[in-house]
């Protein structure tokens, strides 16, 4: 097979910028630097440097800023990570792979250690990202979240792939039955 991105094949395994610039993956635990801030956080290895080459805390503070508004993500761009809900520091993570320009973000477990509201907080995110172009490829053992959120579904169990379907057409006991291996 082949991976291709808006038509376009897949960039070498080797170049990991242009992969970067590519897909990201969000993972289950938050991968930010919880002592650092939203800006130092979004511009990690590629802060912006003034005269002198000396990084330019304004600009930082000032590209952030536009990264979390373009986004949507209604964070500090000053505040400690640390300090923020975990719901948040999961938008940073997206907020920073899109600034990347990545179009396909791999969201694994993201719902793990959110409560209800933050959970359709994240969902509502989500499908306004998906209308501005952002894909997403949703991991989740739970099966409302797929309903809600996912267009289609593939199951792989035991890392062997069992079946993709369109959610709207894959009644939830076939799904289970799928899951499940019964």
């Amino acid at each position: 097979g082949e991976v291709r991105f808006d038509g376009e094949p897949a960039p070498a395994l080797t170049d990991r910028d242009a992969w970067r610039r590519k897909v990201a993956c969000v993972y289950q635990k938050p991968t930010v630097v919880p002592e650092l801030t939203v800006a130092e956080n979004l511009f990690i290895n590629r802060q912006p440097v003034g005269r002198g080459g000396f990084i330019s805390w304004r600009r930082l503070r000032a590209e952030a800023a536009q990264v979390l508004d373009t986004w949507d993500v209604h964070v500090d761009p000053e505040a400690r990570t640390a300090d923020l809900k975990v719901e948040d520091r999961q938008m940073v993570e997206i907020a920073r792979a899109l600034s990347f320009g990545a179009r396909f973000i791999v969201l694994d477990e993201p719902t793990a250690q959110l409560d209800n509201r933050e959970i359709e907080r994240l969902f509502t995110r989500m499908r306004a990202l998906q209308e501005s172009g952002v894909t997403f490829l949703f991991i989740s053992h739970h099966l409302q979240e797929v309903y809600e959120v996912c267009q289609t579904v593939t199951v792989l169990r035991d890392a062997r792939w069992i079946t993709t379907a369109p959610v709207a057409e894959l009644p939830r006991t076939a799904l289970v039955e799928a899951m499940a291996g019964e």
